[in-house]
């Protein structure tokens, strides 16, 4: 016959250990402590097997911390995509737009310079006119892209220009023009990460003005007060600035082409 004090003692275990266990269960700690004082317990290979799965869950990266993550560099790289696009047209409007550039031969210009235009790839394309126009005998080519893309969209955009710089029988840059189909709506949604229709007349507008803002900025640098530089815009010119010996205008053409010219005056 078993005794009355073991058969209270079970009672008491009966109601007790599923209370025990369901506060244990909410950790590994507890879990632990569980099956150091009851290693043969009721639910002993329960919190076995929930320590496992803690376990194993506990050293797979968290499906939400992979997304954010992964987010997290998609954004990233999208900034800096849209950063190396406009960071593009704003060096070579400081290399075109300056007028040291115009004073020597390409090859002997700033350390900047040749290395952008005559030893970067894509190598420029250089011809011999077959009959000079004025003092320009030769001419060079360098074609210029950047993908870049919108956090809002999935495919991705490109902002493309040719770098064109005329030379005298010196080597001498007579003439320079950075030109591209849509580059200065291009530009624009690069830095606004929006969306912008060509198609649309005020907002290629304001591309324009955007992109005039960059030459103003450039030109600034070294002429100073560049509102003493302007001069008013001819129709179908955006800016016009002649200063430094330079003739700078800006236009967007009625085919698509966006223009940045510099011609030397001196």
């Amino acid at each position: 016959q078993v005794p009355a004090r073991q058969i209270k003692e079970f009672i008491w275990f009966e109601r007790a250990e599923p209370v025990y266990f369901a506060l244990s269960e909410r950790d590994d700690a507890g879990l632990a402590d569980y099956l150091a004082k009851l290693p043969e317990g009721p639910h002993a290979r329960e919190a076995e097997r929930r320590r496992a799965s803690i376990a194993a869950a506990a050293s797979r990266p968290d499906s939400l911390l992979q997304a954010a993550g992964a987010t997290e560099a998609r954004l990233a790289a999208s900034a800096r995509s849209r950063r190396s696009t406009t960071d593009a047209f704003a060096t070579w409007t400081r290399h075109l737009v300056a007028p040291e550039t115009y004073q020597r031969p390409v090859i002997e210009g700033g350390e900047e310079l040749v290395v952008d235009f005559v030893l970067s790839l894509p190598a420029p394309r250089c011809r011999l006119l077959d009959e000079a126009l004025g003092d320009v005998v030769r001419t060079c080519d360098k074609e210029i892209a950047r993908a870049f893309t919108l956090p809002s969209r999935s495919d991705e955009r490109e902002a493309a220009f040719v770098v064109t710089i005329d030379q005298d029988a010196a080597g001498r840059p007579r003439h320079a023009t950075i030109a591209g189909e849509e580059l200065f709506v291009r530009l624009l949604e690069a830095e606004t990460i929006a969306t912008i229709d060509a198609e649309d007349a005020a907002a290629r507008a304001r591309a324009t003005e955007a992109a005039v803002a960059v030459v103003r900025s450039v030109t600034a640098g070294w002429a100073g007060d560049v509102t003493t530089c302007e001069k008013r815009p001819a129709e179908g010119e955006a800016f016009r600035a002649t200063c430094g010996g330079l003739d700078i205008v800006v236009f967007a053409r009625e085919d698509g082409t966006d223009v940045v010219e510099v011609t030397a005056t001196e």
